[in-house]
């Protein structure tokens, strides 16, 4: 009789879930893997991994830097087009998203174009960033790359300035993470 409720009692707790059955195998959680595909993206003016037009540097003063030492800066006062990019391959599985804060200090005149930061994944414009917008604080963009999984992507930056007052576009933290 004794062996009958016991036999009754696991049964009744297996059936409820408060004890395992012995052929449940735990399974392992998943691995997320991460990758960084940007090389030099928290000190891009001083990073031999980006190409470079115009006048485009680094500065370590806290004035603009978002974090660690050094921040890409592009600033002018008269009509330029000035930009950076860099190439990466952009594996063929997993997520892949582009990240990076801006901060706009200035402004042109109200009576001139604004002025604009372009941001381009290849040949298509992915986010257009102008003087009209001022950013007191720098606010982060993010852009998914997946499409372009198992490709060589280009990540520029482009900036056109006109000739009235002076504009500072601040870029900081630039990312391209891939995730599988």
């Amino acid at each position: 009789m004794k062996s009958l409720v016991s036999i009754v009692v696991s049964a009744v707790l297996i059936t409820v879930g408060l004890v395992s059955r012995p052929s449940e195998k735990a399974t392992p959680p998943v691995q997320v893997v991460t990758t960084e595909l940007i090389l030099g993206g928290s000190s891009k003016a001083r990073a031999t991994n980006w190409t470079f037009t115009g006048n485009m540097h680094a500065s370590t003063p806290a004035v603009c830097v978002r974090t660690g030492a050094s921040y890409g800066s592009v600033t002018s006062a008269k009509t330029a087009t000035k930009k950076f990019l860099q190439a990466i391959s952009i594996p063929p599985r997993g997520t892949t998203f582009l990240r990076y804060r801006v901060r706009i200090q200035s402004g042109s005149g109200q009576a001139s174009a604004p002025d604009k930061l372009i941001v381009k994944v290849n040949v298509t414009v992915v986010n257009t960033l102008t003087t009209d917008n001022l950013q007191a604080t720098y606010t982060e963009h993010t852009h998914d790359l997946s499409a372009l999984a198992g490709t060589r992507a280009t990540i520029e930056f482009t900036w056109t300035f006109d000739n009235s007052l002076s504009s500072n576009f601040c870029i900081d933290d630039v990312t391209a993470i891939n995730s599988r």
